[in-house]
């Protein structure tokens, strides 16, 4: 949708070769693009497994399921 700001929090470390080359692909479509702001996640939180999302600042939603390929083929 047009017109939303989206901000993105990604973890550098990815355990499997093929996700993270997976993540990095998405990581940099993301770079730039208008509304989107991708961050990383400090390396403290390194296996911070954890994946939640925040719509409109009024509802929140928590997974601890990869979204990735191969969790969601």
């Amino acid at each position: 949708k047009r017109g939303v700001a989206v901000s993105v929090l990604a973890s550098k470390k990815i355990v499997s070769s093929y996700d993270s080359k997976e993540a990095k692909a998405c990581y940099d479509s993301l770079k730039g693009a208008p509304g989107v702001a991708l961050r990383y996640a400090p390396s403290y939180y390194t296996y911070a497994h954890r994946k939640f999302w925040v719509v409109d600042g009024a509802v929140a939603g928590l997974s601890t399921g990869n979204w990735s390929p191969s969790d969601y083929p």
